[in-house]
């Protein structure tokens, strides 16, 4: 290009021959105008006839790959690498060459004195055409060694790609997983404290119920105490009515009411006595039961708190092992996490000296060789780094795996800790629940026992104060009587009095207006009479007034005395109201049925096949080997006495004089002692029930008639033999067709047309009760030769 433009330089600057070769000027300048326009035409070249251009670094719309306005694509880590977009302008730019060599050397032939220049010139040329074919022959082949290089670059950046989207998707599913197992770790953590609270109730409960079992006992043993002080109260009681009776045979004339007192005083005491005794004996059972329940139970509850505490120990020993296995999948995650910036950085690294590559590729055409040696060792570069990212993938894919495995080793044993949780719930809850049953049933009996405790003594304290407020209210009324009495004898006295004195004075005053009359003048002796008189009237005015003062005293006080006695009567009456109630109470809380078990006695030869316990309440029969308890409100040895059989159902029959119902009856084979225990015998110390409950009603209804009361007793005997009814009382042996049983409101079930008779005396009932034995239906058996074969 320089030798044809100075060629032309040469041709212009010669004038002297422009003439003789201007066809050769023409010629040259045309062949220099078509060089001129080749080199305007395309990029510029170098001393070498190659084409020379600026460095441009490839981007993805460079190298044939669409991309967005601002030149940014939107995965350049995958983006393929287009080798033959790079050479083609270089091809094209060696076809562009080859107009070179298809010049001609213009200066050949020429005969001037630039042929010497010419030759030079060809030579150069030809050189320079020989190098300029090389090349472009290594140029047109350059394109079928770039294309499997092209092809496996791509290749391996897909596969990049795809393994680096493939490592995101796991590192994001890893995190997710360690998100999950962070919080299952959390609320295994929040578990096992809830788990350790728990337990912490159950020492609390199993220590409440340790001091509830201090607490029975301690009561137990009060209990005992009690019952101590009232048996020492009971023979105390019992020497008290020793003493009474023997002061009651002393004294025959209080001899009725004092052994009723004392009667009433030791049934009392006795009721009261075997009331504690029974009371204490049940608060002592209850509380034995109570006591082996509550120990079994905290036993159970120990094993289970025990047990509770291994459980604990093995679920954090658990959660420790899964906190650490968290935090080692939490570091290898990281350690992922990390490796794979690292990989992605270096990838972009990659990328970007591949892209220098390609700009040293595009810059250094001169040097074709070194590039494609550049272009290989970068090749083997990446193979190199491919296959250590390949096997720092599957590196990752096995620590992945394995993680998997960990979790899934992790979910199973959460799964199992779970279940164990659950299960551990549900035995603390059971737990739970039988210390609160426990609890409630030790406050049900102790509330219980508490009440008929305070119950009983209150009522004791009330029954005492009642009974010493009525014998006060009693002497009290006594006294205001006598004390009305002799006010009334005064106030007749005294009303006697002021009417002859009023009746003197209206003497007087009739005998001075007579006097007046009859004498009209008066003389000294006259006016002194009259003086006398004046002043005895004056005087018997006065104490006429003073009379009647006092006596208008004496009527409020009278009055407020009846207002006293009506209160004192409305005392008593609320104080009997009072103790009805009191005494029904007592009676209801012995029991309102009880079944009491008298033993006859046996042929003194005979083996004992009975023993009774000691508190009275339990009966053992022993028969060959076999041995059979059973149970009663009270079990009457064969020593016991017609009183001490009464004493047990005395509280009863004054039950009955305060207007409640009460049925009493014997049960028993033939033989056994129940027309005795009824009856008895006409001595009045082995009198029966009936006798006994007769004469404490006739005792009951004296006393109550002293104080106002009226009554009226009668008496019936009713036999019933046969499903029949005999009327004993009745003097046609006992049989009256005109027995019915009814029902009337004001008495409840009655048997009509029965015969009564009104009774004012224990004679009149012995008399009675003799009469009717007489009539009863009687039959002798292998056991009695006067069985009662009937049921009066």
């Amino acid at each position: 290009m320089a030798s044809c433009a100075a060629l032309g330089s040469l041709a212009e600057h010669s004038p002297s021959r422009r003439s003789s070769r201007s066809r050769r000027s023409r010629s040259l300048q045309r062949s220099d105008q078509e060089n001129q326009s080749v080199a305007v035409g395309g990029p510029p070249l170098n001393k070498f006839g190659f084409k020379t251009r600026s460095l441009v670094c490839a981007s993805p719309s460079a190298a044939g790959v669409p991309g967005d306005a601002d030149g940014q694509a939107e995965d350049a880590g995958a983006a393929p690498v287009d080798l033959l977009a790079l050479v083609e302008p270089l091809i094209a730019s060696l076809d562009g060459a080859t107009s070179v060599l298809k010049m001609k050397d213009v200066a050949k032939g020429m005969k001037f004195d630039f042929k010497a220049k010419i030759t030079a010139l060809s030579a150069i040329n030809t050189q320079l055409k020989t190098t300029l074919s090389e090349q472009i022959e290594k140029a047109r082949t350059l394109p079928n060694v770039l294309a499997p290089a092209q092809e496996d670059i791509n290749r391996r950046l897909l596969s990049l790609a795809d393994d680096e989207a493939a490592l995101r998707s796991s590192i994001e599913r890893l995190k997710t997983e360690l998100g999950a197992a962070r919080q299952r770790g959390e609320e295994r953590g929040k578990r096992a404290h809830d788990l350790k609270g728990e337990l912490s109730a159950a020492h609390a409960a199993q220590a409440e119920l340790k001091e509830q079992h201090a607490a029975q006992s301690k009561r137990a043993v009060e209990a005992e105490e009690e019952l101590a002080q009232r048996e020492v109260q009971l023979s105390e009681a019992r020497t008290e009515v020793s003493k009474l009776r023997t002061h009651a045979q002393l004294q025959e004339d209080a001899a009725a009411t004092a052994s009723a007192r004392a009667v009433e005083i030791e049934s009392r005491c006795t009721q009261q006595a075997e009331e504690a005794s029974r009371l204490a004996e049940q608060e002592r059972q209850a509380s034995q039961k109570r006591e082996g329940g509550l120990s079994l139970e905290l036993q159970t509850a120990s094993q289970r708190a025990q047990t509770l505490e291994v459980e604990l120990v093995a679920l954090k020993a658990s959660h420790e092992q899964l906190s650490a296995t968290h935090e080692a999948v939490g570091r290898d995650l990281a350690s992922s996490g990390s490796t794979l910036t690292a990989k992605v950085a270096e990838l972009e690294r990659t990328q970007a000296d591949l892209e220098v590559t390609r700009a040293q590729l595009a810059e250094k055409d001169s040097d074709l060789r070194d590039s494609i040696k550049s272009v290989a060792q970068m090749q083997a570069d990446n193979n190199a780094q491919l296959a250590h990212e390949r096997e720092r993938v599957q590196r990752l894919e096995q620590e992945l795996q394995a993680s998997r495995e960990g979790q899934q080793q992790l979910r199973s044993e959460l799964q199992g800790c779970k279940l164990d949780i659950e299960r551990t719930q549900g035995e603390l809850e059971v737990a739970r629940q039988r210390g609160i049953e426990v609890q409630a049933s030790l406050a049900r009996t102790e509330s219980e026992r508490e009440q008929h405790a305070a119950t009983i003594a209150e009522q004791s304290a009330t029954l005492q104060l009642r009974q010493s407020e009525y014998d006060r209210l009693i002497e009290q009324l006594a006294e205001t009587r006598e004390s009305l009495a002799g006010t009334r004898a005064s106030l007749d006295t005294r009303v006697e009095q002021v009417d002859k004195v009023t009746e003197a004075k209206r003497v007087l005053e009739l005998e001075f207006r007579s006097y007046k009359e009859h004498h009209g003048s008066t003389n000294q002796q006259q006016l002194e009479a009259i003086t006398d008189l004046k002043l005895m009237v004056d005087r018997l005015s006065q104490q006429v007034e003073s009379k009647q003062v006092e006596l208008g005293a004496k009527e409020g006080n009278m009055a407020e005395q009846q207002m006293t006695i009506q209160m004192m009567h409305q005392k008593l009456m609320e104080a009997e109201n009072a103790r009805r109630a009191l005494h029904n109470t007592v009676q209801e809380l012995k029991g309102n049925i009880r079944v009491f078990c008298r033993v006859r006695p046996g042929a003194q030869e005979a083996a004992p096949a009975l023993d009774i316990a000691a508190d009275g309440t339990k009966l053992c029969l022993t028969h060959s080997k076999d041995s059979y308890n059973f149970g009663f409100d009270k079990v009457f040895d064969p020593s016991s006495a017609q009183a001490s059989v009464f004493e047990e159902v005395d509280g009863l029959v004054q039950s009955a004089l305060d207007g409640y119902k009460v049925c009493i009856f014997a049960y028993g084979q033939t033989g056994s002692g129940k027309t005795f225990t009824m009856q008895g015998t006409p001595d009045p110390e082995s009198w029966g029930l009936i006798p006994r409950s007769l004469s404490k009603i006739l005792s009951a209804s004296r006393k109550m008639a002293a104080d106002g009361w009226v009554w009226s007793l009668e008496a019936s005997f009713l036999e019933v033999y046969n499903e029949t009814l005999r009327d004993l009382l009745n003097n046609n042996d006992g049989h009256n067709s005109s027995l019915g049983i009814k029902h009337e409101e004001a008495w409840g079930t009655v048997v009509a047309g029965l015969s009564r008779e009104l009774v004012t005396s224990m004679e009149q009932i012995n008399m009675l009760m003799a009469r009717a034995a007489k009539q009863r239906a009687v039959g002798s058996t292998d056991m009695n030769s006067q069985s009662s074969r009937s049921h009066s």
